[in-house]
């Protein structure tokens, strides 16, 4: 009796045991499995920002581009060999993917085959804008086989040497992530100045030229040639209606002012003439108001969704800083409204309303079609009951609404029989899907050179979007991208407004990461989900 006992008590301890082992057996395979997933996802990433920054770092690209991709790759590792296997293999793959793909050689051959929507008229200035900075890199124009092996050799020493560095240091708690986060952003801001000011001295120079009458045929020269008739006495409208007519395409307002809409408001054109002495003090505001977005962003996104993903998203957003500021963009009141609508956004993000409130106002009165934001933000204060975003951007909207109106009706009695037809109904065209695909590629080239849609981005960016962790910043990011995408789906809008949408929607891409976090946990891959050591994730009530 007792040996039958033992006999089943053994047989069922060894059925358990078979079945523990299957348990651990399984539970392995998909440790395995997700830490696979997980390097996968690194490696892709750093792959992606790789190819859009390859032809953008000119010069320094064997210095900058390690660093950006060692730093990161510690960032989110803690194991300085998983680091160094991942940072080399992220260089060593993209160095030779853009010696076959992105040679200065294939530069041209690239450009021409890119679709007839990506070839528009406003951005034949950025493709010379990078045709000189991969002139100047030596992984895209290497004089020599033996020149190219070293550029490549001095890239992967140096990413791969950081990446030790910094993991063994953040493994040993001598380092925080938000340190290299820091130093992270630091660099990004660092790649753009150094980006933006070596391929501009001509443009710069150029500014510093007014045009000449009848000899100019460009929007952009127009805003260039209001700022200096005002600069010689006369008021914003009277100029900008007599820099109009000195286009030698205009015979009459009519062919160019359709309507009161069709007159920019006079905020940038009189903050340029405060704070720009010169023209060319144009680029470096612009620069600086650049540079503050990102901070701004980096500000906000490290308390939403954690510092790794707020790296991400910035580095995201460099290739489209960077060929946005190089050229006559910069005399578009879209580009100065888009880059306030980003610091909007970073200090929604942290939870400070008020001064986003500001911002957005600022954004508003400088381009009329971002106080979508001031609704996108009041309607997620509404949804989510919070009185301190429903009162900042409540007094936004009173205060916008009429100052707007002095605007529009000051523009009205200028065109006032001149122009036959104003405002809305002279924009309306039905469903217009041409514009908006034109909008989504405007600037978009280094992100996939042209062989991926700009839609696509867009559709990425609303999928980051409604992943936002917190109520407030998902319901007004969410509302602006969707917002825009249909107003610029029923109104004829110009490509260069995509700067509007296009820029919230890259930044917002790496949200989606935040579909794998668990609560209160941001977000490298880990077996199990995506979770960070020590990062809370931003809660539905946000607040420092």
């Amino acid at each position: 009796m007792s040996l039958s006992m033992c006999s089943l008590i053994i047989y069922y301890v060894l059925d358990l045991s078979k079945d523990f082992g299957e348990l651990i057996e399984r539970i392995a395979k998909q440790a395995i499995a997700k830490s696979a997933a997980r390097v996968a996802l690194l490696v892709a990433i750093g792959m992606v920002l790789f190819l859009s920054l390859f032809w953008l770092t000119g010069r320094l690209s064997i210095l900058l581009l390690p660093l950006l991709i060692g730093l990161g790759v510690a960032l989110w590792e803690d194991s300085p060999v998983l680091a160094a296997a991942e940072t080399a293999l992220i260089l060593f793959i993209g160095a030779l993917l853009g010696r076959a793909y992105l040679s200065l050689s294939s530069f041209q051959e690239i450009i021409q085959a890119l679709p007839a929507h990506f070839i528009l008229n406003t951005e034949r200035y950025a493709f010379e804008v990078v045709g000189r900075l991969a002139g100047a890199n030596p992984l895209a124009a290497p004089a020599k086989q033996a020149a190219w092996l070293l550029s490549v050799g001095i890239m992967l020493l140096v990413g791969v040497l950081i990446s030790i560095v910094i993991s063994n240091l953040k493994g040993k708690g001598k380092i925080g992530e938000k340190i290299i986060s820091l130093a992270l952003v630091i660099l990004i801001s660092v790649s753009f100045i150094y980006s933006t000011v070596s391929t501009t001295g001509d443009f710069r120079s150029r500014l510093l030229v007014e045009p000449a009458d009848e000899k100019y045929d460009y929007d952009h020269l127009i805003y260039l040639k209001t700022y200096y008739l005002m600069g010689q006495g006369q008021g914003y409208y009277p100029a900008l209606v007599d820099a109009a007519l000195k286009d030698k395409r205009i015979n009459s307002l009519q062919q160019w002012l359709h309507g009161p809409l069709f007159i920019r408001q006079p905020t940038v054109f009189y903050i340029w003439r405060m704070l720009a002495p010169q023209a060319s003090y144009i680029f470096y505001w612009s620069l600086a108001l650049a540079v503050l977005a990102v901070w701004l962003l980096r500000f906000g996104l490290e308390k939403l969704a954690g510092g790794r993903i707020a790296v991400i998203s910035i580095a995201l957003l460099l290739p489209y800083l960077i060929i946005g500021s190089t050229w006559a963009n910069i005399l578009l009141s879209d580009w100065w409204a888009s880059l306030l609508v980003l610091g909007a956004f970073g200090l929604i993000f942290r939870g400070r309303y008020l001064p986003a409130a500001v911002l957005a106002l600022l954004a508003a009165l400088i381009r009329e079609t971002t106080a979508l934001l001031i609704l996108s933000a009041l309607v997620g204060g509404l949804i989510a009951r919070d009185r301190r975003v429903i009162w900042p951007f409540t007094g936004a909207a009173l205060l916008f609404a009429p100052l707007f109106l002095i605007h529009y009706s000051t523009a009205y009695s200028i065109l006032a029989g001149k122009v036959p037809g104003a405002g809305l109904p002279a924009l309306y065209s039905g469903v217009h899907f041409v514009a908006l695909r034109d909008a989504a590629s405007f600037l978009i080239f280094p992100y996939g050179y042209g062989r991926i849609p700009g839609l696509v981005f867009l559709a990425l960016g609303l999928l980051g979007a409604i992943s936002a962790p917190d109520k407030v910043s998902r319901t007004t990011i969410t509302m602006y991208l969707s917002g825009f995408m249909a107003y610029m789906l029923f109104m004829n809008t110009s490509s260069y407004w995509g700067q509007k949408i296009v820029m919230p929607a890259l930044i917002a891409i790496p949200l989606t990461l935040s579909l794998f976090t668990k609560r209160g946990h941001t977000s490298c891959p880990q077996a199990g989900g995506l979770s960070a050591k020590g990062n809370s994730a931003h809660s539905d009530a946000v607040g420092d």
